[in-house]
C-alpha cells in the first residue's frame, strides 16, 4: 500500500468535507433556537412533525448532495468519474436481494422486542407529538426515506469507495465504521456499540455487491420498522 501526497491529500478532504457536512446537519437538527421557532409556529406539540421532517429533508440535502458540490468545485476526483457505489450492478442482484433478506428477517423481530423496552420508548419514536395523524405518519416514513438516501451515498459512498481503492476493503471498511460509530457518539454507549456491528455488516455489503441501494433498503427496514413498532408499543403516543 502506497500513499502519494496526492492521494494522501484527496482522501483527507473526503474525510474533512464528509464530516463538515455531517456536523452541518448534525448542529441544525439539535439548535435549540430553531427549536424555539417551529414552536412559536405550531399549536402544542405538533411543531415536533415539522421539525424532524425538515431537519431530514436538510440531512439529505447536506450529507447526499453538498460534498460532490464540494469535490466538483476543489476539482477533486469528480464523483461521476469514479466508481462510488452508485450505479446498479445487474449482476450483483441476486447477491444482494439474499442479503437483504437475509437482515430482514433477523432485524424484524429484534425491532418488535426491542420497541417495547421503557428505555428505547424514550427516544422512538422519534417525532414526539402525543397524538399522531395520518399526515404525521406520511411524513415520518418519507422523512426516513430521503433522509436515508443522503446518509447513506455520505457515509457508504464518499467515506468508503474511495478509501476502498487505496487501503484495501478490510482496512476501508474499519476506518468507514469507525467513523459511522463516532457519529453515534451522542447517541449514548447502546447505539454507538450497535453502530459498530451495523457499521462492518453495511460496509461489507457495499464493498461486496459494489452498490450503496442494498445498504439503503436495509437502513430503510431498520428504521421503519423501528417506526412502526415504536409507535404501535409507545404507551403515550398513538395514531
Amino acid at each position: 500500500m502506497y500513499l502519494n501526497t496526492e492521494t494522501t491529500t484527496s482522501l483527507a478532504l473526503y474525510l474533512l468535507i464528509g464530516f463538515g457536512c455531517f456536523y452541518l446537519y448534525w448542529f441544525f437538527s439539535i439548535s435549540e433556537r430553531i427549536n424555539l421557532l417551529y414552536q412559536k409556529k405550531n399549536i402544542g406539540d405538533q411543531w415536533y412533525a415539522n421539525r424532524v421532517f425538515h431537519s431530514k429533508l436538510f440531512g439529505a440535502l447536506t450529507m447526499g448532495t453538498l460534498p460532490f458540490i464540494a469535490l466538483e468545485i476543489l476539482n477533486i476526483n469528480p464523483w461521476f468519474k469514479m466508481e462510488m457505489g452508485l450505479i446498479i450492478k445487474p449482476d450483483k442482484l441476486p447477491l444482494a436481494l439474499y442479503l437483504i433478506i437475509g437482515y430482514s428477517i433477523l432485524w424484524i423481530p429484534f425491532a418488535y422486542f426491542q420497541s417495547k423496552s421503557p428505555k428505547h420508548q424514550k427516544h422512538f419514536p422519534q417525532i414526539r407529538t402525543k397524538q399522531w395523524n395520518k399526515i404525521i405518519f406520511m411524513k415520518a416514513i418519507s422523512g426516513w426515506v430521503i433522509y436515508l438516501i443522503g446518509y447513506e451515498v455520505l457515509f457508504r459512498s464518499l467515506l468508503l469507495f474511495p478509501f476502498v481503492s487505496v487501503l484495501g476493503p478490510a482496512l476501508a471498511i474499519a476506518l468507514n465504521t469507525a467513523l459511522y460509530s463516532a457519529a453515534h457518539l451522542p447517541k449514548g454507549f447502546g447505539e454507538t456499540i450497535g453502530s459498530i456491528i451495523v457499521g462492518l455488516f453495511f460496509g461489507y455489503v457495499a464493498v461486496e455487491t459494489e452498490m450503496i441501494l442494498p445498504v439503503i433498503i436495509m437502513h430503510w427496514v431498520m428504521s421503519i420498522s423501528n417506526l412502526f413498532f415504536s409507535l404501535k408499543h409507545h404507551p403515550e403516543i398513538r395514531l
